[in-house]
C-alpha cells in the first residue's frame, strides 16, 4: 500500500520496446474525480500530483515506486506525455 505523500511514477502505456510516461509526482490520497460515473457516484480514485503541477488519476495509468517504475522502463524508450489544461480532470471540490 502506497503512503499519502509517497513519491510516485505515473506511466500511461508500455509495450516491448516503450513507454509512455506523465512523469513522477506524489500520491496525494484518494479522491472523487469531477467527471462521470466517479462525480454521480462519489467514487473515489488514486490522484496523483505530477512535478509539472497537473493532476493524474489511477483509472488514466499505472502508478507506483518510482524505483520500482524504473526498473520496469529499462531500457525502454520513454516518451513524455503532458497534459493540456483540456485533458486534466480536477477533483470534486471537498465539502468543508
Amino acid at each position: 500500500m502506497t503512503a499519502v505523500g509517497a513519491k510516485v511514477m505515473a506511466m500511461q502505456k508500455s509495450t516491448d520496446v516503450s513507454v509512455h510516461v506523465f512523469g513522477e509526482g506524489t500520491y496525494v490520497g484518494n479522491r472523487v474525480p469531477d467527471v462521470s460515473p466517479f462525480k454521480e457516484l462519489g467514487i473515489k480514485n488514486p490522484y496523483i500530483l505530477l512535478d509539472d503541477g497537473k493532476g493524474v488519476w489511477g483509472f488514466q495509468c499505472w502508478w507506483g515506486d518510482i524505483e520500482a517504475a524504473k526498473k520496469a522502463i529499462g531500457d525502454k524508450t520513454v516518451f513524455q506525455v503532458t497534459l493540456t489544461d483540456e485533458d486534466e480532470i480536477k477533483p470534486v471540490e471537498e465539502e468543508s
